[in-house]
């Protein structure tokens, strides 16, 4: 299997995939093409080992451009060393060239990534809920 379906395979085990993973390209290449997106990828001798997607824009609050977090995904043989917090770093830096100014990560709850990011220096600011609706 590759990254996609093992990241999905963990999203699974929080509840998402009721909502119908199904990611939307046109949107992806829609804000690629408007410079919105940023991928950055972790490699391991050549091999995709992880990914980052940050969505950047002004906050819809404050005068601030802002990074926010996507997706974030390591395999886990590569969650143990240091290819994370590169992959954090390198991402933040390529957002600071982009103007970025501050950058909102999402923990899910149900995996140790929260943890890093306090490493890292960063402070909680939300907890998010999900709500599941009925049709």
């Amino acid at each position: 299997a590759g990254l996609w379906e093992e990241e999905m395979a963990e999203l699974d085990g929080n509840g998402e995939s009721e909502a119908g993973i199904a990611p939307n390209l046109e949107l992806y290449e829609a804000l690629d093409a408007l410079g919105k997106l940023v991928l950055m990828t972790a490699r391991n001798d050549g091999v995709l080992v992880g990914y980052c997607f940050m969505l950047i824009n002004r906050h819809p609050h404050f005068a601030a451009f802002c990074g926010f977090e996507d997706l974030f995904f390591l395999t886990k043989a590569e969650r143990r060393g240091m290819t994370a917090v590169r992959l954090v770093k390198e991402t933040e830096r390529e957002l600071a060239l982009r103007g970025v100014r501050k950058v909102y990560w999402m923990a899910p709850i149900h995996t140790k990534v929260g943890k890093l990011y306090e490493r890292l220096g960063m402070s909680p600011v939300y907890t998010m809920y999900v709500s599941k609706l009925e049709k």
